[in-house]
């Protein structure tokens, strides 16, 4: 690797180690990159490598018209669908059967909305008219969001993920936050690729934290990940 990633590596690894902090009585791991993720990005100069506080992932939103930059938004997860389940094997009308979708829709939608979340990530799927629906109440929808992902969302947003909606009167505090959240799209100046990127910066740096490797090729910051993974494992 060229000499100045050394300087690089050091001021991303030492900030993460002194910033992170595992709680581990209550059930947190040891291991601080469980915590710490890196992204790499290639294209700008090594220099250019920085830290957020929170969470960066391979994500955009459902829309092009949903808002792609929140300052302080209120962040909704769910681990149930958005959609109406048809009994199958049962005859009726194709408007009756729109209609009965449109009004279980338009309910489970207004229980959303009675939240005012700005974002609301979904781990499994989100039916089209729900989708219009959230985006006429000016909420930035995220599909299929993993369970290891929204672990670490919750975490950092210091949110809870909902089974049901239903759960939503039986817990005091249900939406998490950050100071900004936001959508990127960076270009890989060698292969011209784009590479969309979702932010949820401005965490409590203590819950966790991702690196963002620029500067070189994706061969080259592969290194570098290498290199700075071994170093978070010995700074802490």
């Amino acid at each position: 690797l060229d000499t100045e990633w050394a300087d690089v590596i050091q001021r991303l690894v030492v900030r993460a180690a002194a910033g992170v902090k595992p709680d581990v009585r209550q059930g947190d791991d040891m291991d601080i990159c469980k915590y710490v993720k890196i992204k790499r990005v290639p294209g700008e100069r090594t220099h250019d490598s920085f830290l957020v506080d929170g969470v960066v992932c391979r994500k955009n939103v459902a829309h092009k018209k949903m808002r792609r930059m929140i300052e302080g938004p209120r962040v909704l997860m769910l681990s149930c669908p958005l959609e109406y389940q048809r009994v199958e094997n049962r005859f009726s009308q194709i408007d009756h059967l729109l209609q009965q979708e449109r009004e279980h829709l338009k309910i489970m939608v207004q229980k959303v909305t009675d939240l005012h979340p700005d974002v609301l990530l979904v781990e499994k799927t989100v039916s089209r008219m729900a989708q219009e629906m959230l985006l006429e109440a000016n909420v930035s929808l995220v599909l299929n969001v993993k369970s290891t992902l929204m672990e670490r969302l919750t975490r950092c947003t210091e949110g809870i993920c909902l089974a049901n909606m239903d759960r939503a009167r039986q817990s005091t505090r249900i939406l998490g936050t950050c100071r900004q959240f936001s959508v990127k799209t960076f270009v890989d100046p060698e292969s011209g690729q784009r590479q969309t990127l979702m932010f949820f910066d401005g965490c409590p740096i203590e819950r966790g934290c991702t690196l963002i490797l620029r500067g070189g090729s994706l061969d080259v910051l592969k290194k570098v990940k290498r290199v700075t993974n071994f170093g978070l494992m010995l700074a802490y």
